[in-house]
């Protein structure tokens, strides 16, 4: 199990078949309140170990981070990128 505090963007990636997902929300869903980044984001810098198959249309979708903190209200709640995420490499 795993804790993901509420407003911290996550994301995940199956590295085995007939794997299954299930998560819960602290909340009823409310479509109009969703956001989201993309998986592959140059500005976030995440070195996914391997390229995933599925990516559903809605996550294809998302809008790439500002470079910089102009003016951009689609990700206005996003802070301003510091430093390079960490990377997970296979053990």
């Amino acid at each position: 199990m795993l804790y993901i505090p509420r407003g911290v963007a996550h994301g995940f990636l199956t590295l085995s078949d007939n794997t299954e997902a299930f998560y819960q929300m602290s909340e009823f869903y409310e479509p109009e309140a969703e956001r989201g980044v993309r998986w592959d984001d140059p500005t976030l810098g995440i070195a996914w170990p391997a390229r995933p198959l599925i990516v559903s249309e809605r996550d294809r979708n998302y809008p790439p981070l500002p470079t910089s903190r102009t003016n951009n209200s689609e990700h206005e709640c996003l802070p301003e990128p510091t430093r390079r995420l960490g990377s997970w490499s296979p053990a």
